[in-house]
């Protein structure tokens, strides 16, 4: 098959313009507080600091941090904030920034994270939110509650209720449902099992300003069990089709993906690791991209049969809009390679031992 002329390759429309310079550029960690209150705040204990001095402190000038308490979540947000040793925000003195706070969303209240070594607080917005339950929930009859104790999993690959769900959330849902994100330029996703042993290297945000990287990941890993995800039956790369199908039918033309001849994204074995990730909200919430995660949100089996998640539609979305040429690989910060990395035809990397996923 002939390659397919550049217009006849899906591209989107960015509803943001690209930060002018690096420095102004502004990015939401999202972090996500759900399941027993004490496994948060069993990891935190042994994360935290390290997120606080080693991480987040290499970020302070760029990043903010959004915490997501499920609504079902038992602690209160101040018990929250008391663990991680949060400092409230004087609302006497900033008036305006607490107001506007609690008119986004559900709701956040303001909190900074004292940081040793950086020259400004981390800004933390904490709040609760009602993560999408999956259609069926009703038209069973069935509650949130009554699936958490019979201890559910999906049917193929095994993972809880409540992974499932907030796997799924993070891959479609936050873009369309946090307004808070407006103000901001990037998001980022860091795993509350991720540890961070030694200092990040730089600015993060300012590096993807610098190199026009819509995304950013920590290693591109092959599936081990292709059927447990339904590879070998429901495809991933199915609900592209019924995307370019769709979208090649409304324009009367064929359409191709952006990435059609990449390896990274015609083999639907290999995804991009999901505990330390992050992009460029001008593409994430982009309409067609939002309108392609609808497609695969509501993909039959998908998600709550063969567990697909964040890393999936990740690589399908990017690989629908761009060649892979905006996409940055980060795994040089990786404790080690992973055995399950897909390195054939790679440089090298130099990693720094510094990121640890437990």
């Amino acid at each position: 098959m002939e390659p397919p002329a550049p217009a006849d390759r899906l591209t989107y429309t960015p509803n943001r313009r690209w930060p002018s310079n690096a420095k102004h550029g502004r990015t939401a960690l999202v972090v996500l507080v759900g399941g027993p209150p004490q496994r948060f705040q069993q990891r935190m204990e042994t994360a935290w600091g390290g997120w606080r001095e080693n991480f987040l402190a290499r970020l302070a000038h760029s990043t903010s941090v959004i915490m997501l308490l499920d609504a079902d979540y038992t602690n209160s947000i101040a018990d929250l904030a008391a663990a991680l040793k949060l400092e409230p925000v004087d609302c006497a003195k900033h008036e305006g920034a607490c107001a506007a706070a609690a008119a986004l969303d559900a709701g956040y209240t303001l909190y900074t994270v004292p940081i040793a070594e950086a020259r400004r607080p981390v800004v933390l917005l904490l709040g609760r939110a009602a993560f999408p339950a999956p259609w069926w929930l009703a038209r069973n009859g069935t509650t949130e509650a009554q699936l958490i104790a019979a201890d559910w999993h999906t049917p193929h690959c095994r993972a809880s209720y409540l992974q499932t769900k907030f796997l799924n959330w993070h891959a479609h849902h936050m873009f369309r449902q946090l307004r808070v994100l407006d103000f901001f330029d990037f998001w980022m996703k860091l795993d509350d099992n991720v540890r961070w042993a030694g200092k990040f290297p730089g600015d993060i945000t300012h590096h993807l300003i610098s190199k026009h990287r819509i995304f950013f990941h920590a290693g591109l890993h092959r599936l081990a069990d292709l059927d447990c995800i339904g590879l070998w039956r429901q495809g991933a790369s199915k609900p592209v089709q019924l995307y370019l199908d769709s979208e090649s039918n409304r324009c009367r033309r064929i359409l191709w993906p952006a990435a059609l001849q990449q390896p990274w994204f015609s083999d639907d074995s290999q995804v991009f690791a999901a505990d330390f990730a992050g992009g460029w909200l001008g593409f994430w919430t982009a309409p067609e991209v939002l309108m392609y995660g609808l497609i695969w949100n509501n993909f039959p089996g998908g998600t709550w049969e063969y567990r697909w998640g964040d890393q999936h539609f990740w690589k399908s979305a990017l690989g629908l809009f761009d060649d892979g040429s905006h996409i940055e690989d980060v795994s040089y910060v990786r404790s080690g390679i992973d055995p399950d990395a897909v390195a054939e035809n790679e440089p090298p990397h130099n990693y720094l031992n510094i990121l640890h996923t437990r």
